[in-house]
């Protein structure tokens, strides 16, 4: 029996209003370095695949591996020394609730959930400062625990992180349900370890069979197995 709720962060939760790459060109000219969006945003994606995992010693998305990732991303635009100001500013920027908005049913689900007396957890692929981000975006409160992949130096779809969600809450994998945007972080990385899994659809664009198209359908889901 289901007894406790897992959830990913972005695109689950909550999504940039305006796309990563536009914050960082945005944040560039305001520190007078004029660059094109879409040039930026293709640096970003390379420089992304490029680098492991890990980089002497940081795990991915920590603080240093950013300030790596930051400087080969200008780099690749031809800007052979970021200005500090324009680290800072990014890296507040990604901390900051007007960055981001949280999805209609995010809210109402929560709170119906919380009130229900439903385990939570998050579970991402994403920086330390995630736990201040979900604060900032009065999201903390509904949450038992955050789980994010750079501190716990493990990463969705690897089996560690969904193991370390479950001994946070104190219970089985089975008995725990992730749910996710991305059909191999999120289900396939759940279901390896014996969770219940589901995949949030919100375009209703993937053909997938076990799908939800709406936070909002996890609270008759809930009411049936709680």
């Amino acid at each position: 029996m289901i007894t406790a709720l897992s959830l990913d962060a972005g695109n689950t939760l909550f999504t940039e209003r305006t796309s990563r790459a536009e914050v960082y060109t945005r944040i560039a000219a305001d520190h007078g370095l004029p660059l094109e969006e879409t040039a930026v945003a293709e640096a970003m994606d390379q420089i992304h695949q490029a680098l492991p995992q890990t980089i002497d010693g940081a795990f991915r998305y920590s603080v240093p591996w950013f300030r790596h990732f930051i400087r080969e991303v200008f780099a690749k635009l031809g800007v052979r020394s970021v200005p500090r100001p324009i680290e800072t500013k990014l890296f507040e920027a990604f901390e900051t609730a007007s960055t981001f908005r949280l999805f209609d049913d995010v809210l109402p689900t929560l709170r119906t959930l919380h009130t229900a007396g439903v385990p939570m957890i998050v579970v991402s692929n994403w920086a330390p400062s995630l736990p201040k981000l979900l604060k900032r975006l009065q999201l903390d409160s509904f949450f038992d625990h955050c789980l994010v992949s750079a501190t716990a130096e493990a990463e969705k779809p690897e089996p560690e992180i969904f193991r370390l969600a479950c001994r946070r809450l104190n219970l089985p994998a089975d008995q725990l349900l992730h749910v996710g945007d991305h059909p191999v972080n999120d289900v396939e990385g759940a279901r390896a370890i014996g969770c219940q899994a589901l995949l949030l659809d919100r375009r209703n664009a993937r053909d997938h069979s076990d799908r939800l198209t709406s936070l909002a359908q996890l609270i008759e889901r809930f009411r049936h197995t709680g």
